[in-house]
Parts: structure tokens; sequence; C-alpha cells
């Protein structure tokens, strides 16, 4: 035994493959990254640093480098576990670039397969998924998220800016980085991959109605598992973008934090996760449409949203500008920001003070007549979106016409709601799933609020507006 035995059935198992490489793969150089890479995710909180050493000398038994016959790594007493881990996986990957760009190939079972099953396989485990702490550093390196990033971006460019899917179909609402619930959803309700095959996705599409990252603290897992699930299903998995797919919002609200925290990166860099990823934010797809009846969109249709042929003339990628200054710009916005009035009585456009108290952002309220004329104008029957927390996890407006839903259990770990997803069957019958958080015992969200205080260097205006939006 290199190192004691972790005591999780994952940790085991990953520790399984990564014997299973030492012995059996016969390319040196792909045996030592591949054993490191499935080392990385063996690691705790705080390894013990004689285990790493002793793993890394059995290593260099096997591998040595043949030119100068010494290890091709050195591990040095008192050196971070995870730099040691992450600088050896990328001396290898740079000593193995020029011979290959292709993405890394595994040995799983006698059979070839890609990174993204990787992801899924790491990443999706309802039942045993690992609930790290707060900025525990992520999993997966940089290039191998990028590199995802590259193979969803390819899909999502091909596919249209209004999406036409089929039923039956689960809806998420809004899941702010809050993993855990989305994996106790896929745990009850089903999972499109489970165990290294297809689960029930043969039997369902999924949509995603946007606002993947910021606020809780697994935005990394959230966004790296839905890319893994577009890239491995990319006509069944759907996802629209939502207001917090935006790099001036997620900038401030968590999601440049934990990338500068738990990948050890500055934000700021171009070349950054939180850079790449934001990039492929801009080509998302702004609404869905399920079965010519149902519209899906984040937030709404705001007053400038009349058609769906409006959104269809949009020109991705789109960055969203803050200080609206064009029609276009308006229509973004109340797409993504936009919220239904607070009741059914309440009709036409009025400002929306809660998100946009200084009034220069263009987000409004629309009544349910604004829904009623949009779905007739479009020979709709309803819109179903996220964008709010609601307390039972799905709220309805406009008589039915509109729904609300949230997939965040105990939003921001103040709000006690339940948590829902809509799954819709084949005659479009609307079932909601409810997760309470009276069943939950669990820590999704930031605990340091002033992570969230983070303010962008853009126009001083905006400074001030940014800091009064508190919700969504």
């Amino acid at each position: 035994m290199f190192f004691q035995e972790p005591n999780s059935h994952l940790s085991k198992m990953i520790l399984n493959k990564s014997l299973f490489l030492s012995q059996h793969l016969k390319d040196k150089v792909a045996q030592y990254q591949n054993a490191l890479r499935y080392y990385t995710l063996t690691l705790n909180e705080s390894p013990d640093s004689r285990d790493i050493y002793n793993y890394s000398e059995e290593l260099n038994i096997l591998i040595i480098n043949k030119k100068q016959q010494k290890p091709m790594f050195q591990y040095q007493e008192g050196k971070s576990s995870f730099k040691f881990i992450n600088q050896a996986i990328v001396a290898v990957e740079r000593d193995q670039s020029k011979a290959n760009n292709k993405e890394p190939i595994i040995l799983k079972n006698g059979q070839d397969y890609n990174i993204t099953d990787i992801f899924l396989n790491t990443l999706l485990q309802p039942k045993a998924f690992i609930k790290h702490q707060q900025n525990a550093k992520f999993l997966f390196q940089p290039q191998d998220i990028i590199m995802l990033c590259d193979q969803a971006e390819a899909i999502i460019k091909q596919q249209p800016i209004v999406l036409r899917c089929n039923a039956p179909i689960k809806i998420f609402g809004d899941i702010h980085g809050q993993y855990s619930d989305l994996m106790r959803f896929f745990d009850l309700w089903g999972s499109p991959f489970l165990n290294g095959k297809d689960d029930d996705i043969e039997g369902f599409d999924y949509l995603f109605l946007g606002n993947f990252v910021d606020r809780g603290i697994h935005s990394l897992e959230t966004i790296c598992l839905l890319l893994a699930l577009k890239v491995r299903y990319p006509e069944s998995i759907h996802l629209i973008r939502g207001n917090h797919e935006d790099k001036w919002i997620n900038y401030g609200f968590g999601f440049s934090e934990e990338c500068s925290q738990r990948l050890d990166e500055d934000p700021d860099d171009d070349d950054s996760v939180f850079a790449r990823i934001n990039r492929l934010f801009e080509w998302l797809p702004l609404a869905a449409i399920i079965e010519d009846k149902i519209f899906c969109v984040h937030g709404g249709i705001g007053f400038a949203l009349n058609y769906v042929a409006d959104i269809e003339n949009l020109q991705r990628p789109i960055e969203v500008i803050h200080e609206v200054i064009s029609s276009e710009q308006q229509l973004i916005i109340d797409i993504l920001w936009s919220d239904p009035t607070d009741s059914d009585q309440e009709f036409g456009i009025q400002p929306n003070n809660f998100r946009d108290p200084s009034g220069i952002g263009g987000i409004v309220k629309f009544g349910p007549d604004r829904v009623i004329k949009f779905l007739l104008e479009n020979r709709l029957s309803l819109i179903i979106r996220s964008h709010e927390c609601v307390m039972d996890g799905f709220e309805r407006f406009a008589g039915g016409q509109l729904l609300t839903v949230s997939s965040t259990i105990d939003y921001c770990g103040k709000h006690k709601n339940a948590g829902a997803i809509l799954i819709i069957k084949k005659n479009l019958e609307i079932i909601p799933k409810l997760l309470d958080p009276k069943f939950i015992n669990d820590q999704n969200q930031i605990e340091n609020e002033e992570i969230l205080q983070q303010i962008y260097p853009i126009t001083q205006l905006w400074k001030n507006k940014i800091q009064h939006r508190n919700q969504e």
C-alpha cells in the first residue's frame, strides 16, 4: 500500500483506477500523468505529506527519465501537497504538449474514454458526493476546465439562441453554486448519467434556466458538471443564460473569489478559468420553447420583449451593458433581469426598485396583462422562469400562465425556502418535485457575506448600483 487507505468509497475507486493505470499503461509519461491526476482526487483537506512522498517515490521507481536516469519530479518536504501534485501534472503535460495536442485519454476497463467522462464520473455522485469546505482546492486542473469549456462552447455556438426542446423534460431553476442541492434532486428524481453510463437521459431532456454560479460555495462543481453533461448529451441537455452568467455580476458575487481561492488564479487574467467560462457564457442561448407551447426564460419579458423573433434577431456573443444605451440592450436586460409584479392585481410595467433602486439599469416588473398579451401574440400557453427565490420552490402568476421555479434549498442559508424542479410529461402535464429545507443539514452558501460586497472596476454609477443588488 502506497499510503494510508482513504476512507471514502469514491477515493477507493479513484485509487484503484490510479493503480490500474500505473500497472497497465504502456506509455510512461501518460502513466505518470494519469496516476498523478487520479491521485489528486484522493487528497483531503490536510493530506499527510509522508503519504505523498511514499506515493511519489513508488511512481518514480516505475517511471524514470530515460535520458537522465533520474526521477521526473522530486517531492520536496514541507512543500504544499496540492502544489506538488499540480506542478507535477503541469510539468508532465508540458513535456507532452508538442507530441500530442489532443485531450488526455484515460484507460477504463480496456477502453478509451475522454476528459468529459472524468468530470462526470467524479462530479456526478448523487449518493456519495464529496462536501468540500469553502475554498477547498478544486479537484480538476485549470487546463482541464478550459478544455471542457472549449468543447462545450463549440457545441453551444452551433445551437440557436432560442432552443426548441421536447417533452418529457425536467426543468431546473437557479442553482447558484448549491451543488449539493443539485445532487439531491438527481438522487431522488433521476440523473442523466450515473456510474459511467446513461441513466434517465433516454427518457427525459433537461433544461437549466441559468444562474449556475455565485452565492453558493460550489460554483465550480456546478458549472463543470453542467458543461460536461452538455458535451456528452448536446441535444438533450439545455442550458440558457441567467443574469449571473455575466462577468460584471459574477466578479462581485462569489464566482471570481472561488476561482481565485480554489484554482490559485488571478480572475483578471485573460487566460484564467474565470475569464474563459465567462466568454462561454456570452454564447449561451437566452430562451427555450418546449413543444411549441411553453416559453422558458431566466428573468422575464419586461416591456421590450414582444415576440420570440425579437430574441432570435440578437447576435451572439452578447456582453451585457448595464447602462441601457440601446433597444437591444433593453431587450437583453428584460430577458435576464425582469420580474413579475407582486400580484395578479398589479398591471402594466412598473419600476423594479429592489433590483434597480436608482432607475438607471432599465430593470422593470411586468404585470399579468403583459404575460397574457405575449402568450397570445406568440401562440404560446405558458411561461416558465426562475430568477427569484420563492418560498414553496415554485409559484404561480397571471392566473397560472406563468410559473417561477427555484432549485436552491434554503437560499443563501437564511430564507428557509423549499427547492423545486418541474417535470413536464409528454402530454405537457407539469409535476413539481419539492425538497423541504427542514430535511437538509448542509452548508451551501458563502459564509463570509463580505465576499459578496467586492465591487469591480467599472463606472462609479454602476458601483453604487450593484451594492443594492443583494438578491439575484
